[in-house]
């Protein structure tokens, strides 16, 4: 949920210089939403990946004197659920030779832990979901070879890896290496946080340029200083060509190269139960807890306050089943009455662990509803006695 901004040229250029101080500034006051802090990596005087970061909202000054570089990606940070504004959690990160910044969410993180063998679990030092799918993408890179498509592959099999674990979610993601910028431009299904947003003060009328429909959009333009600029949406971008979709791109001073990201593989990588995403899977296998609420809302309003509520993206929107994953694997379902009908409206928390567990996570966004909405929610099934 965070923006993204990122040069590469065939000289080195300071960051006015490849971006232009008008786009500089533009994305800095993206800080007024996206302030959960800022990193920025580029290629060293040494050919070296290095890095720098801050924990506070970014100005344009924070960059005053920055090291002139042939590449340079630059990042504004919105802080998900459980990931607090904290060093080890700034992007890029920056381990063996590469930087890596990711916009999206991957929730439940523990589901991607499991993509992860114990040694690379144990190198990561933050919270996010973000590091988690770098460490997927270095132990592909590790088995690849140096040449430009063994690289593109290995990344478009690491992005297609994680897609099978969340197939809805945003895999929008900038990796660089002394040889190049890579570009993984693959949005999935996720819908723009307007939840979140909302949270923050930001109504629709006042949210910046770009955080509606196209939220989770890469494009990428030739500057005026001759460098390839790319970007996040929420600056002026007329003019400027979407990167293709589900692609992973290697952009140097030559140009644009591509490789498409091939559909998700249900049962790849290292995990030992099932990948098959919730939404594929027989409602009748899955454990199932209702909540009733005696409150008239609409489909869309009753996701958006959950949304709110747990700090999770609402998936598959415009699907038949849109939903809400809740912390431990469960999720959220609206069930609507029928046109004409009376309230209650009904909440159905599902879970593939089990009975037990569908209750506890139900339990958990009753509790949550009541403190951040309001909303009076009842369970429809039996609590024991505190």
């Amino acid at each position: 949920m965070s923006r993204m901004l990122a040069y590469i040229a065939d000289r080195t250029l300071t960051p006015p210089e490849a971006w232009g101080v008008e786009l500089l500034e533009a994305f800095a006051d993206l800080a007024r939403l996206h302030a959960d802090g800022w990193g920025t990596a580029w290629i060293g005087a040494s050919g070296e990946i290095e890095g720098e970061d801050g924990v506070a909202a970014f100005v344009p000054t924070d960059l005053d004197g920055a090291e002139a570089s042939a590449a340079r990606m630059l990042y504004l940070r919105f802080a998900s659920k459980g990931s607090p504004a904290l060093p080890e959690n700034t992007q890029p990160f920056v381990r063996d030779g590469l930087a890596f910044q990711h916009n999206g969410l991957l929730a439940p993180r523990d589901r991607a832990l499991d993509l992860l063998a114990p040694a690379d679990v144990a190198e990561l030092v933050g919270t996010t979901d973000s590091e988690v799918y770098f460490g997927v993408v270095r132990r592909h890179l590790r088995d690849a070879g140096s040449a430009e498509t063994e690289r593109l592959t290995a990344i478009a099999a690491a992005v297609n890896e994680v897609r099978a674990v969340y197939p809805d979610a945003c895999l929008n993601a900038l990796l660089l290496d002394a040889s190049g910028l890579y570009v993984v431009h693959s949005a999935g299904r996720a819908a723009t946080p307007s939840a979140a947003f909302a949270e923050r003060g930001f109504t629709p009328e006042t949210l910046p340029s770009g955080h509606g429909p196209d939220y989770n959009t890469l494009r990428v333009v030739r500057a005026a200083s001759g460098a390839f600029v790319i970007a996040t949406t929420g600056v002026d971008q007329g003019g400027w060509d979407d990167v293709p979709s589900d692609t992973v791109s290697m952009i140097d001073a030559a140009g644009i190269r591509s490789v498409p990201i091939e559909p998700a593989i249900a049962g790849a990588g290292i995990r030992s139960v099932s990948m098959t995403p919730p939404e594929v899977v027989d409602p009748a296998f899955d454990a199932v807890a209702t909540l009733v609420v005696q409150v008239a809302v609409n489909k869309i309003d009753a996701l958006a306050v959950i949304s709110l509520a747990v700090d999770s993206p609402v998936l598959a929107v415009g699907s038949a089943r849109p939903r809400i994953e809740l912390d431990g694997g469960a999720w959220a379902e609206v069930e609507i009455p029928k046109f004409g009908e009376p309230p209650p409206l009904a909440i159905d928390v599902r879970s593939p662990l089990g009975l037990d567990h569908a209750q506890f996570s139900a339990l958990s966004l009753a509790a949550a509803l009541e403190r951040q909405a309001g909303w009076s929610v009842y369970p429809d099934f039996p609590v024991a006695a505190p």
